[in-house]
């Protein structure tokens, strides 16, 4: 997952295919409104990882493959701060 808007695609593509509003999907997860979603499928927010079983759940996606976009999304970021942390230490 080499692109970092994948994983927040692939939440608004999920979220979407449920028929779910932003505001619809923050009212289910206990939060006051969509703009934490919204921040989420822009790539500016990260998943909390204890909400996965209920996005999953929500979504319509089993939890595995889930769990498995969030591992991709997490190597990315890992990768980049070696890279910056290598090229740093040139």
């Amino acid at each position: 997952m080499d692109d970092p808007q994948n994983f927040a695609n692939y939440l608004k593509t999920k979220r979407q295919a449920a028929g779910l509003s932003q505001n619809e999907v923050s009212v289910k997860l206990g939060y006051s409104g969509p703009q934490f979603i919204s921040n989420l499928e822009r790539g500016i927010s990260q998943l909390p990882i204890y909400k996965i079983p209920m996005f999953a759940e929500l979504y319509g996606v089993q939890v595995q493959e889930f769990i498995d976009e969030v591992i991709k999304e997490h190597a990315r970021i890992l990768r980049i701060k070696i890279d910056v942390a290598l090229d740093t230490n040139k």
